[in-house]
């Protein structure tokens, strides 16, 4: 399980608390094991609220808290420029976690997660470890994953950091891949979650009527729980899309 940016292991877990008990459910005894991002995030790579340019309201200036108060905030990467910093350490902190913690199934992610989640499994397959960068040091034995879960995920820009990650979906990840796309998502539009799915070649794909968080209804859920059955019944996953027009999941 790969939290999103900002996020982290614990609170994480505590996010997907029914995703979890739903899966146990299905799929008894499932293990869903957390795992940290690397990169400790400092208060100027927190998001910061601000009134809207034309508003006349000015908020004060508010000074970063000690280190001590920050919150305990992650990532996997930082965005600069043109450049993801950090994916290297990240990869290496992967590949210590799957060799301690694993073998896992599959590998489940949400937003900056979900993108790490397609491109770990991609990484994975057989015919694309020796593609993966010397410089990630990322060594694992691990097997492929049998699938990968995205909610609100993406895939790194064409170019991005050179072009280092376009052997990730050049050819096209062949994992199985189920993405959970809101259709009011802003922080990570439909748009972009549908390049993510466009480098998947096996992609089961469900929109839903919300935004930009893991949602928790039960017939979200099972969407997944159909998608895990189907993978280890040896169904093909290939193209499929489903959409819920029901309305009354918003977390608020």
């Amino acid at each position: 399980m790969l939290h999103g940016y900002t996020q982290s292991a614990p609170s994480f877990s505590i996010k997907t608390k029914v995703l979890e008990k739903h899966l146990s459910k299905y799929f008894p005894p499932t293990t869903l094991h957390y795992a940290n991002g690397p990169i400790r995030l400092g208060w100027e790579d927190l998001p910061q609220s601000a009134p809207p340019i034309n508003s006349d309201f000015i908020e004060p200036y508010r000074p970063p808290p000690p280190p001590e108060e920050l919150p305990l905030a992650y990532a996997w990467w930082k965005k600069k420029g043109d450049n993801y910093v950090g994916v290297d350490e990240t990869f290496k902190s992967l590949s210590e976690v799957l060799d301690k913690e694993g073998p896992f199934d599959g590998v489940v992610g949400f937003s900056q997660g979900a993108a790490l989640a397609v491109a770990l499994a991609s990484a994975l397959e057989t015919s694309r470890r020796a593609k993966v960068p010397a410089s990630w040091n990322f060594t694992t034995q691990h097997p492929p994953m049998k699938f990968a879960v995205s909610f609100s995920g993406f895939r790194a820009p064409p170019g991005v950091s050179g072009g280092e990650m376009d052997f990730l979906y050049e050819p096209r990840v062949q994992t199985p891949t189920l993405h959970y796309i809101g259709n009011a998502d802003e922080i990570v539009t439909p748009e972009r979650s549908q390049m993510c799915v466009n480098a998947c070649q096996g992609a089961r794909v469900h929109t839903f009527p919300g935004s930009h968080y893991v949602p928790s209804s039960k017939v979200y859920l099972d969407w997944m729980a159909a998608f895990i059955r189907d993978i280890l019944a040896g169904v093909k996953i290939d193209g499929e899309e489903e959409a819920w027009e029901d309305d009354d999941d918003y977390p608020f």
